[in-house]
């Protein structure tokens, strides 16, 4: 606890009449001093936190909290990252990457980790690994392109996902789920010209 009447000093630069600089001591309270002295990493912490939140608007305060949860899980992973690399590899790093590319990829890998398509029984019919591996939908930067699915069936719906590994337009609604109709084991040889 500082008392009201404690202070300390540092070095400030003062502008001079004539032009330059001059260093001069500032009395500041202990409070102050400390905060300025042992808080960096936990302003570092917030600054990192609010460059690319995933908070949502929501009515339920649990999911507020879950999602700055998760936000200082991926804020915490990315300093520890860069903390765990040796000297040349951090400077490597620093260099290639910063906080955005870190969590862009570390979505890449969720997003490749869960995308695995259920196998079904083996023998025929069953798909090859390499096909069931990295299928995942992204949304189309600008616009949206027919459904190939719903094009074959002369519905012409236009959908703004696309099979990241096939580079096709499908529908993911409650309604439709073309994704999972492409890559199902019966349709795989109908459209591997795509893959």
């Amino acid at each position: 606890m500082h008392t009201g009447n404690s202070s300390n000093t540092v070095k400030r630069r003062v502008k001079k009449d004539g032009g330059g600089c001059e260093e001069v001591l500032v009395p500041i309270p202990n409070s102050t001093y400390d905060y300025n002295r042992f808080m960096g990493g936990v302003d570092l912490s917030d600054q990192l936190l609010q460059y690319h939140q995933t908070r949502r608007q929501t009515h339920k305060y649990w999911k507020t909290l879950f999602y700055h949860c998760v936000d200082i899980t991926v804020t915490n992973s990315y300093i520890l990252h860069k903390l765990s690399l040796s000297g040349n590899d951090r400077s490597n790093y620093e260099q290639k990457s910063d906080h955005k590319n870190f969590v862009v990829d570390l979505i890449n890998e969720l997003a490749d980790a869960g995308s695995v398509v259920p196998t079904v029984s083996p023998g025929r019919g069953r798909q090859p690994r390499s096909v069931r591996a990295h299928h995942r939908l992204a949304y189309y930067a600008t616009g949206r392109k027919y459904c190939v699915i719903c094009k074959e069936n002369k519905k012409y719906t236009l959908a703004d996902k696309y099979c990241v590994k096939c580079n096709v337009a499908l529908c993911f609604t409650r309604k439709r789920n073309c994704f999972a109709i492409w890559h199902s084991p019966t349709s795989y040889n109908i459209h591997k010209k795509y893959i």
